[in-house]
């Protein structure tokens, strides 16, 4: 028994740390196999790959929300804080522009998965306070910048398209077919009904309770 044990423990000890390496994987967006997001799995948010909002203004993205991009929503300044450290191992409270000169080949590959603006060039506008900033990846010289100030010229809107878009789930292809891949994420549907379920059985238990009760009292 105790040798069984200890081969069922090995086991979960290493799926757990094949979940754990895998920290993004590709997921679909409307057809399978399509690629079109990506799946954090330390947080269970969907990311739009940055093709997908290619050439269009945060406005525009906004604009488009509640049709071309209906499920998803625009990611707070922490969500994209906690992309940038899950993707690569630099501490970015250290200052609002990070630079690094370094390859980080495994990143490098991981953050491929978000789509290319042009060749070798990874990056994405979101919004901080108000104003529009870049974060994502230049493989060309080997940055990578988070809380770059995006300037409104020619020259940026045509190397770096592309608006971040995130999804709790039930958005892509991929979370309908299979919920849980958003476990990690508090607010994705599969644990809003993990929560509303149990609630729900205790109301209906009470009320079967209560019309015992009466049937009793009669």
């Amino acid at each position: 028994m105790l040798k069984k044990l200890l081969v069922i423990a090995t086991l979960v000890a290493g799926l757990i740390s094949t979940q754990a390496s895998a920290a993004f994987v590709s997921t679909d967006w409307k057809n399978a196999g399509d690629g079109f997001a990506t799946l954090d799995t330390e947080t269970g948010l969907e990311w739009l790959d940055l093709t997908a909002t290619g050439n269009k203004s945060i406005d525009q993205v906004k604009s488009e929300l509640g049709t071309i991009y209906m499920g998803w929503r625009i990611p707070t300044h922490q969500e994209i804080v906690n992309l940038a450290m899950n993707l690569y191992p630099i501490n970015f409270s250290n200052g609002p522009h990070v630079t690094i000169n370094e390859n980080y080949g495994d990143q490098g590959i991981q953050h491929r998965l978000f789509g290319a603006n042009l060749s070798g060039y990874y990056y994405g506008l979101y919004e901080k306070n108000g104003q529009t900033f870049l974060f994502g990846r230049n493989e060309v010289n080997k940055y990578v910048w988070l809380e770059h100030l995006y300037s409104s010229s020619l020259l940026y809107k045509n190397i770096y398209a592309g608006v971040y878009l995130v999804s709790d789930g039930g958005t892509t292809l991929s979370s309908i077919n299979d919920p849980t891949i958003n476990i990690n994420n508090p607010n994705a549907p599969v644990n809003m009904a993990d929560v509303s379920a149990p609630a729900g059985l205790a109301a209906a238990v009470a009320l079967m309770l209560i019309f015992g009760a009466r049937r009793k009292a009669a």
